[in-house]
């Protein structure tokens, strides 16, 4: 026992070395690796960085307020950026230049108080030459997508010739269409000389010299007159007799023409030469906020192949008619948000979701503005075909917008729009109002060919010249909305329209929602072959005339309630008032009143 005991003491008395030994050398590497660990997750402090037009040297650190870079072209340029990093536009500042992205993970924004900084694609245009007739004229390099007079965004005089003389009936107001399957090519005439006729088009560059050109004008009696005799085939041609109001004008590949009832060189006239204001260039992980982009040519923001990307807060402004024609584009980009902004008095387009045979998936539009926009104020869409598929635009939220007097320069829009696009897409909460003239024709929501079932849901849409929710294709759910006062006496509209576009409307589901007619305007218009599988029910129709209704006729008003129950099999549950509609909302305008410049 006793030597067994010594035996056992010194193998324990060696044990305890050895094992106190082994804990000192894990203590150590647990000491290390918690070191290790400690290091790497530290905060990785990002980098702010400054950039003032005033004050600011490109020569400085960047790092501070007081050493600011100036130009824009200093942050294009700058290959120092981190993940995290911060760049910070002086408030009240201006820069006549594009940002163009340089890096992914990075952050927009403004510093300082005052007015929201201001990407200007625009420059001062002065040193006119008078031609005499308030005629002026400026050498100038490249077409301008847009041009401010006296501080408002001007769209280009286009004017076409014909063979044939002009008939004397065709009047300043007119529309001349050239179909072009599925969209309509449209000039708005302010103009028209023996041979030729002037006006304002999105689709300069679609003009074709070998369709018929068709006139839309209103008779007497505020109709749409169709003239059964097209104009002939036309060319475009540059000539200064279009222009016959301040502000028009037009280029001819070397130089403007302006027309001014006051010497131009002594008020603000600028133009357009930066094409993009900001483009994300392939990059993901962006903030832009507290911006704003100002005369773009054809684009205020550009989300070009990007992922995560936020804009919020920002403003957009008078953005022309060149490239995608659209103030703020999300191109083959996905999981991106764009909200609380504002975009206004644009030519073009105001926000379009875009596929390019990249998908434009699982984006969000929330909480934004879209004011007086030329074509329509948000739109989703692919080619048609070709590198896209509509299955490349889905899963999209549109959410809580406001959308007022879109499509002010275009025919046959909406303030809403959808064309080829995938499954998944969700329109709900917006407000969309006041969209086109008695001329110009506008929905409130548009849902053209090729698009995938949607849910409409709780949108308020009023005072639209050419109904409020038009639909072309399938499987859609509407349900929660409150169509007011939609339909210009110009065409046969309603408040809710199921129309044959290429593909049919069938298989919609059409409850719970609220429907409110004024004088002369319509609840629901079915249009032949599209009366297949719909669910219709639930809903409150209100109307001031004896018969709001069409079921699978091409001649709207032609049944009463009780007509419209029996011929669809639909409404079963749904209630009717044939009341003098209530008083509108506050916010609601008469239509036609809120174009006067159109007309």
């Amino acid at each position: 026992m006793s030597a067994m005991s010594d035996r056992m003491g010194g193998m324990t008395e060696a044990g305890t070395w050895a094992v106190s030994r082994t804990r000192r050398r894990r203590a150590g590497l647990w000491t290390l690796l918690a070191l290790v660990s400690f290091f790497w997750t530290l905060p990785v402090f990002a980098t702010d960085y400054f950039v003032d037009a005033t004050d600011g040297r490109d020569s400085n650190t960047g790092l501070m307020s007081n050493e600011a870079w100036k130009t824009v072209a200093k942050v294009n340029g700058f290959t120092g950026f981190q993940a995290g990093d911060q760049v910070f536009f002086m408030r009240g500042e201006v820069w006549h230049e594009a940002l163009k992205i340089p890096a992914s993970n990075l952050t927009f924004g403004a510093y300082g108080s005052g007015d929201l900084p201001v990407i200007d694609a625009t420059v001062p245009v002065t040193g006119w030459v008078s031609l005499g007739g308030n005629i002026y004229s400026m050498s100038w390099p490249s077409r301008p997508g847009v041009l401010f007079y006296k501080g408002e965004p001007m769209a280009e005089i286009t004017t076409l010739r014909f063979d044939a003389p002009v008939p004397p009936s065709l009047a300043p107001g007119a529309v001349l269409l050239q179909i072009q399957s599925p969209l309509y090519t449209n000039l708005w005439v302010t103009a028209r000389g023996r041979y030729t006729v002037s006006g304002i088009t999105r689709y300069r560059d679609r003009i074709a010299t070998n369709v018929d050109v068709l006139v839309r004008q209103l008779d007497a009696n505020g109709r749409e007159q169709q003239w059964s005799t097209p104009l002939g085939r036309p060319t475009i041609v540059t000539t200064t007799d279009g222009l016959t109001r301040p502000g028009d004008w037009t280029w001819d590949g070397d130089t403007l023409y302006l027309y001014s009832d006051v010497d131009p060189d002594t008020i603000a006239v600028e133009a357009s030469t930066i094409v993009t204001g900001i483009d994300t260039k392939g990059h993901d992980d962006l903030t832009l906020t507290a911006l704003r982009v100002r005369g773009a040519g054809g684009v205020g923001i550009l989300l070009n192949n990007s992922s995560r990307v936020t804009v919020s807060g920002v403003e957009v402004y008078g953005s022309g008619l060149l490239s995608h024609q659209t103030s703020i584009l999300l191109l083959s980009s996905s999981n991106c948000r764009v909200e609380n902004s504002r975009v206004e008095s644009v030519l073009g387009g105001g926000l379009t979701i875009y596929a390019w045979g990249t998908a434009a998936r699982n984006n969000i539009v929330s909480g934004n503005i879209f004011d007086r926009i030329g074509s329509g104020g948000i739109s989703l869409s692919t080619d048609g075909g070709g590198q896209s598929a509509p299955s490349l635009v889905t899963g999209n939220l549109i959410e809580n917008n406001t959308i007022q007097e879109a499509d002010r320069l275009v025919y046959d829009a909406a303030g809403i729009y959808t064309l080829f696009s995938g499954t998944g897409n969700v329109i709900r909460g917006n407000a969309i109002r006041h969209g086109g003239s008695s001329r110009l024709r506008s929905a409130g929501i548009m849902v053209d060919q090729g698009s995938g079932p949607l849910r409409i849901e709780n949108n308020l849409v009023s005072g639209n010249s050419n109904g409020g929710i038009a639909v072309s294709s399938a499987g859609h759910t509407l349900t929660g909305n409150q169509l007011l006062y939609n339909g210009a006496t110009s065409w046969a509209t309603a408040q809710m329209v199921f129309f044959p576009s290429g593909t049919t409307a069938a298989d919609c589901t059409v409850t719970s929602n609220y429907f409110q007619a004024g004088s002369g305007q319509n609840l629901f218009y079915v249009q032949p072959g599209t009366t297949n599988g719909h669910t219709i029910d639930f809903n409150e129709y209100h109307d001031g005339t004896s018969r709001p209704f069409s079921w699978n006729s091409w001649s709207p008003s032609v049944t009463d309630f009780a007509g419209w129950q029996q011929a669809s099999g639909r409404d079963t549950h749904s209630t009717y008032s044939r009341t003098s509609p209530p008083r509108p909302p506050a916010d609601f305008r008469v239509l036609g009143g809120a174009y006067l410049l159109l007309l």
